[in-house]
């Protein structure tokens, strides 16, 4: 089903809502309410984790089953500040009393609804994948996904599970923020350095946008240094693009030998190095020097690697 299709309208209403100020126990430690989003009255915060700078995956349509039966567009990839936080709601409070109010809350602060969904014929027989907090068998689920017009996004779960008795709301919110840049830039120095004794030097101030081939523009000391390397070297290398262990095994490959390609042409255009000193290589994740079973190790995976040929 379309994005479309999976949208429906939310008719401003007339309700006194819940929303109150912190609740006094029982909260996670060192846990906060988001500005944008006081809590409903009585709620403790259970869930909490804040990243300066981030990615989120938010449902924007049905939701199929199984993570590889996904279509495209199935969730929109957003990144930023993120906050995820949640909350269980007090005893006697049903979830639909509990999703009104958010309703009226994300209209309130400024949001267009841009997807939401309720129950499982309604958010697709994945609809499980909704929520963070694990166990039992959902009972009543009810979901929606916003957008203010600074960029801000906002994800709304209210949901019921067999196991606990009392409604859970979980919310993540994406505020539109540039990332800093804290990775070291290798000086051409050092690329020659690490070229002699290990045939290859690994840099990461390469950085591109989810998904895009282009270098960023916090990329160009790096690709200054490198270039400095090569004027200075005169010899061939190889420029290898490698990525972490999410997604399609093939669509990583196509992805890091069009990031080299293009570091490649920027090398060459952009900064006067000899094109054919440089052969674009793209080897996905085949080759990684850290697991990929954490975040971590992913970072330490996507890299750009000057080999010697």
């Amino acid at each position: 089903m379309s994005v479309k299709a999976w949208q429906h309208a939310i008719a401003p209403g007339v309700l006194t809502l819940a929303l109150a100020a912190p609740a006094a126990a029982a909260d996670r430690p060192g846990s906060s309410d988001h500005p944008l989003f006081p809590r409903y009255d009585g709620a403790t915060i259970t869930e909490y984790d804040v990243k300066a700078y981030d990615e989120a995956k938010l449902a924007q349509a049905r939701i199929v089953g199984r993570p590889e039966d996904d279509k495209p567009g199935t969730f929109l990839r957003a990144e930023g500040k993120v906050s995820r936080i949640g909350y269980d709601i007090p005893k006697g409070r049903s979830v639909l009393e509990v999703w009104r109010n958010y309703q009226e809350l994300l209209r309130t602060q400024g949001f267009r609804i841009v997807a939401t969904c309720e129950q499982r014929e309604g958010c697709g027989n994945g609809y499980w994948r909704l929520r963070r907090r694990g166990g039992g068998d959902l009972t009543d689920t009810r979901y929606a996904l916003g957008r203010r017009a600074d960029g801000t996004l906002a994800a709304v779960l209210v949901m019921k599970s067999s196991i606990y008795d009392v409604a859970n709301v979980e919310l993540t919110i994406v505020e539109p923020k540039a990332m800093e840049n804290r990775i070291t830039v290798v000086d051409a120095g050092a690329i020659g350095r690490d070229i002699a004794a290990w045939g290859r030097a690994i840099v990461y101030a390469i950085q591109f946008d989810t998904d895009k081939t282009v270098p960023t523009a916090a990329s160009a000391p790096q690709l200054a240094e490198i270039a400095r390397y090569m004027k200075t070297s005169r010899k061939p290398v190889l420029v290898v693009g490698h990525t972490d262990a999410a997604g399609d095994y093939a669509y990583n490959v196509k992805l890091s030998q069009g990031r080299a390609a293009a570091i490649t042409a920027a090398l060459a255009s952009a900064h006067g190095v000899d094109r054919a000193l440089l052969t674009p290589v793209g080897v996905g994740m085949a080759a990684p020097v850290a697991s990929n079973a954490t975040p971590a190790g992913q970072a330490k995976n996507r890299r750009v690697e000057i080999v010697a040929r």
